[in-house]
């Protein structure tokens, strides 16, 4: 590759440029100079996608040596991260928290009930780089203390699920409508048009208290009290001290619900893993939840 009329080709993968634009500028001006700078700014073009010393190597112009002695440099005075074996501005990185904290805090005000955001759907509102990736600076912000992650939800470190008066409230009268209403729940549905003009407290309350174990969904339509899935449970597993197999009916039977209670309960019971239809009968595959 030669320049006609002198020149020195910088950058491959850019199109024309501003001249006169003072951050173009600074950014060729580390291109083109010693190499940490050359290697700090090919990290902060990666942005999160983590790019790996062989890969520094081999778009730099620079040796292996030269490469690993500006990355441990660069990493000394703060201003690249290793993550998992990648490397990332710390610039960059202080940016992308700066969004996932707004994120996060706008999320924290309107369902102060949830443990926090879904992972995915963080993942796709913020990162444009891999999933895997996505993971491992997410497990970063972690481990400075900033984030909490739980299962499949992230949290501000500090963020702790609350109930207001009204929040409150519903959750003693949900508590006590479910128990009422026994092993044969009614719908979701059924559930938010009996609180009437309370329907949208009523399913962010219902999803906390599923959250928290109060509850159990057996379907993403009926949710019943712990307390007679319990019963339900311990019913079931009963069964097979006489039996290696239960079919439908004789659960429906044992358990006074009806079939199409006892199918939902069934069914529950298989996606949980503790049972598996074989033929019209199921076999128990372990003896707890």
């Amino acid at each position: 590759m030669i320049t006609v009329g002198g020149g020195v080709i910088l950058d491959m993968k850019k199109r024309r440029l501003r001249r006169n634009d003072p951050d173009i500028i600074a950014r060729l001006d580390r291109l083109n100079g010693a190499p940490e700078e050359r290697v700090y700014q090919m990290v902060a073009d990666a942005g999160t996608g983590l790019i790996r010393e062989e890969e520094l190597g081999s778009v730099s112009g620079l040796s292996a040596g030269e490469v690993r002695a500006a990355l441990q440099t660069l990493q000394r005075t703060g201003r690249i991260v290793q993550i998992q074996g990648g490397y990332a501005a710390k610039e960059t990185l202080d940016a992308v928290w700066g969004r996932i904290e707004a994120l996060l805090t706008r999320h924290h005000e309107s369902q102060s009930l949830m443990e926090g955001i879904h992972l995915g759907e963080l993942r796709s509102r913020i990162f444009a780089a891999s999933p895997k990736t996505a993971d491992a600076i997410l497990a970063y912000y972690q481990q400075q203390g900033l984030l909490r992650i739980r299962k499949s939800s992230a949290a501000l470190a500090g963020f702790e699920t609350s109930f207001s008066d009204a929040q409150a409230q519903m959750r003693r009268e949900l508590e006590d409508y479910y128990l009422r209403c026994g092993a044969e729940a009614p719908t979701n549905a059924e559930t938010a048009a009996h609180f009437r003009d309370r329907q949208k407290l009523c399913r962010q309350v219902t999803a906390k208290l599923v959250q928290d174990g109060v509850l159990v969904a057996l379907n993403p339509d009926v949710t019943v009290h712990s307390r007679f899935c319990r019963q339900a449970l311990d019913t079931f597993v009963g069964m097979f001290a006489d039996s290696e197999t239960v079919a439908l009916g004789e659960f429906r039977t044992k358990f006074g619900v009806s079939r199409k209670y006892a199918q939902q309960y069934l069914d529950y019971f298989d996606s949980q893993k503790i049972s598996r239809l074989v033929g019209d009968r199921r076999v128990l595959l372990k003896s707890d939840k």
